[in-house]
């Protein structure tokens, strides 16, 4: 989280515990922002990307409980729909300059 310039934590429940919940209250005191997504919220997709333009994040650390089950899941699928868009955009962008 050092390294990072914000931190997303993904969770399946949307009440935190343990370390998921730390790590929520550790950001703010190291002046980082700090997104929590649950997977129970279809927009997550959309909150994250407003999340890392609206702060200028090119570092971000990806957290969440290891004991949820399907947590990997809807990480991999939010990561693939927000950075793989982003990807296609540039890629499109780049292509029209000819």
């Amino acid at each position: 989280m050092r390294d990072s310039e914000a931190t997303v934590l993904f969770s399946i429940e949307p009440k935190l515990t343990g370390g998921s919940k730390k790590t929520m209250e550790f950001t703010p005191k190291h002046k980082k922002p700090n997104l929590h997504l649950c997977a129970r919220d279809k927009e997550a997709p959309d909150k994250l990307k407003a999340f890392i333009q609206d702060h200028s994040v090119k570092v971000l650390n990806v957290a969440g409980p290891n004991n949820e089950p399907g947590v990997g899941e809807f990480v991999m699928r939010t990561l693939e729909e927000v950075f793989g868009n982003m990807a296609r955009a540039t890629e499109t962008g780049r292509g029209s300059h000819s």
